[in-house]
């Protein structure tokens, strides 16, 4: 009993510091594709319902994040939703810090879930906990997931959701976002936001 509690200990350990590790850690660069009908929308490593918070149903004042000023990028843009996460209809994810699923309605206190690449909190080339924000989505999004996959520009795959929807409506969303746009990394709160997940009940809100 006692080897079997070691043991269990010795998992869970290892499950924390793959994600926990990454906070500490300056965003990288590079990136991801996936597996809808355009090959740029990822599916990520995991994924139940959305947008449950670690909190029970309200999100955290602040998630952890690495500290550093604002910084502007260019990167590749795509979705995911639970139609194409792993395993399919799901919405869990590696490294929550707000959301126990993937979540979100794009506030700076309450940012939607992102995955980038890496594989099961490991490799995550942008760190877990890393705050963003779309201009042209006027939403702001955390890094909670892995699974992306690698490419050669900074990558963000944005959660879309799709509770409700058939997979082809998840997938026309997603592939409305799809493309190269401006991202800023580790923003500060008070920027326009339009405040929703980016699919919802009148269909996709890009």
């Amino acid at each position: 009993m006692r080897r079997v509690l070691v043991l269990l200990f010795v998992v869970i350990a290892l499950g924390l510091t793959a994600c926990q590790d990454l906070i500490d850690t300056e965003p990288g660069s590079p990136p991801s594709t996936s597996t809808s009908p355009d090959p740029d929308n990822e599916d990520s490593d995991d994924d139940g319902d959305d947008g449950d918070k670690l909190s029970g149903g309200k999100p955290t004042s602040d998630a952890p994040a690495p500290s550093g000023s604002e910084k502007t990028i260019t990167a590749r843009l795509t979705g995911f939703s639970r139609q194409d996460n792993t395993p399919p209809g799901s919405a869990d994810i590696r490294c929550g810090q707000i959301h126990k699923k993937a979540g979100g309605v794009g506030t700076y206190t309450d940012p939607i879930t992102a995955a980038v690449p890496g594989r099961g909190g490991k490799g995550m080339e942008t760190p877990a906990g890393t705050r963003l924000y779309v201009p042209d989505l006027k939403r702001y999004f955390i890094v909670e997931d892995s699974g992306a996959t690698k490419g050669s520009t900074t990558h963000f795959d944005l959660w879309v959701g799709g509770k409700g929807f058939s997979k082809s409506a998840s997938d026309k969303c997603m592939n409305q976002l799809t493309g190269n746009a401006t991202v800023i990394i580790n923003p500060g709160p008070g920027k326009p936001v339009t405040v929703g997940p980016l699919t919802g009940s009148n269909g996709c809100v890009i």
